[in-house]
């Protein structure tokens, strides 16, 4: 058995624009398959994407804000501090005074970097956000 094999690109230009005219009609058919009454040809119409809007809301990511008491939270569970803290305990409970004040006074300074760090990232994302500017062309009512 001999098998021809076709390449991996199409050598002309109007292969090349049929194959393009091909995947075009795929991608509208399986998005017309994932909206209802949608024709691919004309997009949805303007009350379809009001109705949508209504339903399922703006495209957009959520982004969820944790208090002061969240974050502590968050903080003291992280495995690092545990272990500082387990370490504080026992050197408490043997007691070695200094050793156990020193450890703590090491976990607060890792409290203290650890929220300077997650400010300045949360800033920073904030500053990311204000400046990310999405604009698209949709297809509604036959339009682009």
């Amino acid at each position: 058995m001999c098998f021809k094999r076709r390449p991996f690109y199409s050598t002309t230009k109007q292969e090349n624009l049929k194959a393009i005219a091909r995947s075009g009609k795929v991608f509208l058919s399986k998005l017309s398959m994932y909206n209802d009454n949608m024709d691919p040809t004309s997009g949805l119409t303007t009350e379809q994407a009001e109705k949508k809007l209504n339903k399922i809301g703006r495209n957009e990511v959520a982004v969820k804000k944790s208090g002061i008491v969240g974050d502590l939270l968050h903080w003291v569970l992280s495995p690092i501090t545990l272990m500082l803290l387990a370490a504080a305990a026992l050197s408490f409970y043997n007691r070695q005074i200094f050793d156990s004040y020193f450890i703590l006074s090491l976990a607060m300074l890792n409290f203290g970097i650890g929220a300077l760090q997650q400010r300045k990232a949360d800033q920073a994302i904030a500053i990311l956000q204000s400046k990310l500017v999405v604009q698209t062309k949709v297809l509604r009512d036959g339009k682009w």
